[in-house]
């Protein structure tokens, strides 16, 4: 009896490109932090405080940028999809993010 075999719903990635988020759990974490870094850089950084209030003429968009529940279903939305699109850049890009990450959480629990 044949052994049934999945097919593949999207085209195999090109040779060398690697899905950090679901190849490892080190990938998973660095795919985490990128995510928490981002939302954290986004919500509340000093450095983005001067768009940050530009945005309270629009009550909602206010909101919206402030509230890392919200934000961060979209800003994870986005490092999914960067991952999946497999850019060859993007696993620098989502280390440089993830492990600093890491190393506040393991900072601030010490």
């Amino acid at each position: 009896m044949p052994v049934h075999q999945p097919q593949r719903v999207r085209p195999v990635p090109q040779a060398g490109c690697e899905v950090i988020a679901v190849t490892s759990p080190l990938g998973l974490a660095i795919t985490a932090g990128a995510c928490w870094r981002l939302v954290k850089l986004a919500t509340s950084d000093a450095i983005l405080d001067r768009p940050r209030k530009w945005t309270r003429r629009w009550h909602s968009v206010f909101l919206f940028v402030t509230c890392p529940w919200c934000l961060g279903v979209w800003i994870a939305g986005g490092v999914i999809a960067l991952d999946e699109l497999c850019w060859p850049w993007w696993a620098w890009v989502a280390s440089v993010l993830g492990l600093p990450a890491g190393a506040a959480f393991m900072t601030e629990k010490s």
